[in-house]
């Protein structure tokens, strides 16, 4: 299955804890905070932010000090619709940049098709991952994902952070005349 195929490729005495060149963040996001150690990788799930300057959950990852899995899954779990044709082409040229920008810090991405639900709760027993982090989408799908993925983890004893990456303000955080969320 392609979730052996990451436990037996993936060697974890083979991976480090990463360093970020200072040129992916604004300035300040790099202070000196020390890291959070744990036993197991942290693992960094890629979703349609496919970069790496200016990546919240990257720069958690980094800060961490575990080595990184980085990973990206092709969502084709419940009712959620999957890509066109045009979607594709442009998801493909866009793994292969971010497969040769994580290279070019040492790591390998990882890419999987299914619902993240089941494997991302799989990767984690797989892997003994300590932590699981990824930057927020906005859908009530993908909102719903998110709280399943983070519930499952929990009953794991496993931290799951995700962070925003490209809006101002959450959209909680908004509110109308009313005081209440738009």
């Amino acid at each position: 299955s392609a979730l052996g195929v990451v436990t037996q490729r993936w060697g974890l005495a083979n991976q480090n804890a990463i360093t970020l060149p200072d040129h992916l963040f604004r300035a300040g996001e790099l202070a000196d905070t020390p890291p959070i150690m744990n036993n197991g990788p942290t693992i960094l799930w890629f979703r349609s932010d496919l970069r790496l300057s200016d990546n919240p959950a990257l720069l958690h990852a980094a800060r961490h000090g575990a080595p990184v899995l980085p990973i990206f899954i092709l969502d084709e779990g419940g009712d959620r619709r999957p890509p066109g044709g045009a979607s594709r082409w442009w998801l493909h040229h866009s793994l292969q940049a971010l497969a040769a920008a994580l290279a070019g810090l040492g790591l390998r991405l990882h890419v999987f098709r299914g619902d993240p639900a089941v494997l991302i709760p799989d990767l984690v027993r797989l892997t003994g991952a300590g932590l699981v982090v990824w930057n927020r989408r906005y859908g009530a799908e993908e909102r719903a994902l998110d709280t399943a993925i983070k519930a499952e983890l929990k009953t794991q004893g496993i931290a799951a952070e995700s962070f925003n990456s490209h809006l101002l303000r959450e959209p909680w955080q908004v509110s109308g005349g009313t005081g209440q969320p738009y």
